[in-house]
């Protein structure tokens, strides 16, 4: 039978939130997880662990270490996905019972990185056979603690081994002590499924639920999956969803305020240049005024640009922060979900994989459009001037001209959207290895 193991990443005081910040790997600690991985079949995850880690380590090639994640399989714990991608399938309506069937087949360990929420149905219903701690020799000082929001009081650990490595961190091994609640359905069918002490399983894990549920007060406990989600909890997750909104509707205010003053520049500009060649009949004060504005107007479509696709992709990183929001609700009242879109459909991310046209519907398009035209009007008059005003040699600089400078904004444009969308919401996900 295969076990379950699961390797968390430990500061000395306690704390597993954001590793990145504080965990390092030498070059002995890195070999070690490279070949730790060698020993395991499959990931286990819940969704949170899921989407971080696919954010962070999906879309990277060439790291050993990452290349090994990417081709594992791995099975994934929610109840608000739909689908999934990265070698991921979902585990079900009933994962304790899933993992025990996948431990009954033949292969490799199962892994699982990090403790998380999902721990606290593994570890009532003692699915983990081993527990392997990174003790890293630093003071995090504040952050999510090991087993925050998990009832360990069925818990009974004993070490099993010990590693230190150079560079300060030991790798503690904890086997569970004596299962109470044996949950592996068809371990022993001939007595009911009882345990050691000849209670049935149903009746010990309500038990020991219960006492969980009677000594906690309800408005302050942790955060069950199969309880009602704190007040405060709710108040707060509330709050952020209209604190993102209110930032969404800035940033988008935002990007249409500069597009409109640009293009009030642009016209002005313009009216200008036409006046000024009314005025000198296309003489020298022409050429002078024109190629001063059309640079100068020029620079400012680029840094319009730019803003208004950093725009942009802000609001893009508030709309998923407030899709992952609504996951909360899901999580908590499944029962909306044929109501409402799924928060497993990806957003829309304009100008990102769905075709050329695409790029120059968005604001920042319709700006590089504009700024190309003014940059290649402008290489199209100075060449006019240097070649003693040949309508050839200036209607082929300006073309040139423009389009290198639109090629180069929406190629721009579209890693940019890429870098957005496959940015992490979780940057705690972006630790070393386990």
């Amino acid at each position: 039978m295969r076990k379950l193991i699961e390797s968390t990443l430990v500061s000395l005081d306690g704390v597993i939130e954001a590793p990145e910040r504080w965990a390092s790997f030498d070059a002995e600690a890195t070999a070690l997880s490279i070949k730790q991985l060698g020993n395991y079949d499959a990931f286990v995850m819940g969704r949170v662990t899921y989407e971080k880690f696919y954010a962070n380590w999906g879309h990277i090639a060439g790291n050993p270490y990452i290349d090994l994640i990417n081709a594992m399989p791995k099975y994934v714990a929610s109840r608000s996905l739909t689908e999934t991608a990265w070698n991921a399938t979902l585990l079900g309506p009933d994962p304790s019972s899933a993992i025990t069937r996948l431990k009954d087949q033949p292969g490799k360990d199962l892994i699982k990185y990090g403790t998380s929420r999902f721990d606290d149905t593994l570890v009532r219903d003692h699915l983990i056979d081993e527990f392997r701690f990174w003790i890293m020799p630093v003071v995090a000082g504040s952050g999510q603690r090991l087993f925050e929001h998990v009832d360990t009081s069925g818990l009974d650990l004993r070490l099993t081994d010990e590693r230190r490595l150079e560079n300060g961190s030991v790798i503690l091994t904890y086997a569970p002590g004596q299962r109470r609640c044996n949950t592996r359905a068809g371990a022993d069918s001939s007595a009911n499924h009882r345990t050691a002490g000849s209670q049935p399983v149903t009746t010990c894990l309500r038990d020991r639920r219960r006492r969980f549920m009677d000594n906690t007060d309800r408005g302050n406990k942790p955060d069950q999956a199969d309880s009602d989600p704190r007040p405060a909890a709710v108040t707060f997750v509330t709050t952020e969803h209209f604190t993102l909104q209110g930032a969404r509707a800035a940033t988008i205010a935002e990007s249409t305020g500069r597009a409109t003053m640009f293009l009030s520049a642009v016209s002005g500009g313009l009216v200008a240049l036409g006046l000024v060649a009314t005025a000198a009949k296309t003489g020298v004060a022409f050429y002078m005024f024109g190629l001063i504005l059309l640079p100068t107007l020029a620079f400012v479509g680029l840094a319009t640009f730019h803003r208004v696709l950093q725009s942009g992709i802000e609001d893009l990183g508030n709309a998923r922060r407030i899709a992952q929001l609504r996951d909360y609700y899901f999580d908590h009242a499944p029962e909306v979900a044929g109501y409402l879109p799924s928060p497993a459909e990806r957003l829309p991310a304009p100008g990102l994989g769905i075709g050329l046209w695409q790029q120059f519907v968005t604001v920042a398009g319709m700006v590089a459009v504009i700024t190309a035209v003014l940059a290649g009007s402008a290489g199209g008059l100075l060449a006019a001037v240097v070649s003693g005003h040949s309508l050839v040699a200036a209607l082929v600089a300006g073309v040139v001209v423009a389009a290198a400078a639109l090629t180069g904004l929406m190629r721009y444009q579209n890693s940019a959207w890429i870098r957005g969308t496959t940015a992490s919401l979780f940057p705690g996900a972006e630790a070393g290895p386990h």
